[in-house]
């Protein structure tokens, strides 16, 4: 994987990238009326296709049909990969208010608490685990220019069990986390917050590529090897 340090600094790596920041900065302070949203995950879908192309370029932003229809897809394929996780908070829900009832009237609603923390906790779980799958089916979705390769359950399988996407994954995963911290400082913070998102957002993209890119050449140089006989 690329330096810590280069992979940080991937969005400034083109001529206009502070324009290019506050206008997706922008767009997620606008993210609540749902199409700037969809323009921020086209915008990274784009970065996405720049990363495996082989650039060291982000893109800029432009052709905004196509970002709303990239974007649009790619949010879709998160959704899609995140239903299990929400139809597990729903169940968790609908059953802790019927067991709380039950249980109150037998005296004892601390196990439904119990049953209400185990729910939470499992879909948090569940939730890190499809987000993982979700992101490379997203990488290879724009690899294979179709929508379908996003569930390509052998391609995924191939990605998600592999050491170099996991640790850019990982990767990502931190430089959103501590993106998240900005929003915590009173004032500045705040105005700051959807610029720092959206910075994240893209250098996630960015990671996403790479360890996708790693994990299928891993995959394609170990074929030949295995294919190899000893010389007679």
């Amino acid at each position: 994987m690329e330096p810590l340090r280069s992979v940080a600094a991937y969005p400034t790596n083109r001529e206009g990238w502070v324009r290019t920041v506050l206008l997706g900065g922008l767009l997620v302070f606008a993210s609540v009326l749902l199409v700037p949203l969809v323009l921020v995950y086209g915008y990274v879908v784009h970065a996405i296709r720049t990363t495996l192309q082989g650039s060291a370029e982000p893109p800029a932003f432009g052709n905004w049909r196509q970002l709303f229809v990239d974007g649009l897809r790619a949010l879709v394929i998160f959704l899609i990969f995140l239903l299990v996780p929400a139809f597990v908070v729903v169940l968790t829900a609908v059953t802790f208010e019927s067991a709380l009832v039950s249980l109150a009237e037998a005296g004892d609603p601390g196990a439904a608490t119990g049953g209400l923390v185990a729910g939470f906790a499992l879909s948090g779980v569940l939730t890190v685990l499809f987000t993982y799958v979700a992101a490379a089916a997203v990488v290879n979705f724009v690899r294979e220019e179709r929508f379908a390769a996003a569930f390509d359950l052998r391609m995924l399988r191939r990605i998600v069990l592999n050491r170099e996407y996991a640790l850019a994954w990982l990767t990502a995963l931190v430089v959103l986390f501590v993106a998240s911290f900005v929003g915590l400082i009173p004032l500045v913070g705040w105005l700051l917050a959807p610029f720092a998102s959206f910075y994240a957002l893209v250098v996630a993209g960015h990671l996403w590529s790479i360890g996708v890119s790693a994990a299928l050449d891993s995959r394609e140089q170990a074929a030949p090897a295995r294919g190899e006989r000893p010389a007679a």
